[in-house]
């Protein structure tokens, strides 16, 4: 909670900032107010060790495009940086236009050896659907941000599982979970209007497909950050236990199977 009588931004902070040593490392924080971003007048970064050192101190930002932006020196992020791993923090202190008390923020953090990247892309979906380019309208040019949000809440999954994302050594045992869910976030997004059914289908099917890849995804990790993986013969399950009484998918009549159809 904050004090009544300041605004009420929202914070990005879909999943904890990872911190990528060895290299410099450029980390963000968009404040959010009536579906825009608000720009902040001036700030400070801050990234505080898991003993509660200080390895960067209150340095200033940078805004772009809107964004609270700094870029972490290499110098500071040396490859024998320790501890890896979470117990980081990150505080941001940014003052808005209009109001001369900042607002400080503190987002977790995570300290690692390597970064983990989405394993789709938009020509992924035309081997699904051919004509799915063409259907984009009202100012809709990409499904980039459909993507993005696919992967947000496969790193939230992931995390809400126990495991830690950049632990994973083999990102493409994720690759036909974030497709699928990518695929039913902008069918979704389609299905909106009333006469929209056969969206609403795809949409529901996808995620469907997305269920079902997820309780049957492995991956291979890395549970001591040694750059190698823990067992090569061996893979780590995202989920222990069965869905039952699922109720099946659709394959005739209004069921997905016709609304494909129309896609392909």
């Amino acid at each position: 909670m904050i004090p009544t009588g300041r605004t009420l931004y929202s914070f990005d902070a879909a999943y904890p900032s990872l911190i990528v040593r060895g290299a410099a490392c450029a980390v963000r924080l968009g404040a959010r107010r009536d579906g825009a971003l608000v720009a902040p007048a001036s700030g400070t970064y801050s990234l505080i060790a898991p003993g509660g050192a200080l390895t960067v101190s209150a340095a200033a930002i940078t805004v772009s495009s809107s964004y609270a932006t700094y870029t972490i020196p290499a110098g500071t992020l040396p490859a024998t940086l320790e501890p890896l791993g979470e117990g980081w923090q990150e505080e941001w202190s940014l003052t808005f236009t209009g109001d001369s008390v900042p607002y400080v923020v503190r987002r977790t953090a995570a300290l690692a050896r390597v970064a983990l990247y989405p394993q789709v892309n938009e020509n992924d979906f035309a081997a699904f659907y051919p004509k799915l380019s063409t259907y984009k309208s009202g100012g809709v040019t990409t499904y980039q941000p459909q993507i993005d949000e696919a992967w947000k809440q496969i790193m939230q999954r992931i995390i809400q599982g126990g495991r830690l994302p950049y632990l994973i050594r083999t990102p493409d045992a994720l690759r036909e979970a974030h497709l699928h869910l990518s695929l039913s976030i902008i069918f979704g997004g389609f299905g909106m209007a009333a006469d929209s059914g056969h969206f609403r289908e795809l949409a529901e099917h996808h995620r469907k497909q997305f269920d079902a890849t997820w309780s049957g995804i492995n991956w291979q990790q890395d549970s001591s950050q040694s750059g190698l993986v823990d067992d090569p013969s061996t893979r780590v399950a995202a989920v222990s236990q069965l869905r039952i009484n699922a109720a099946p998918y659709p394959t005739s009549g209004n069921g997905w199977r016709a609304a494909v159809r129309r896609w392909t």
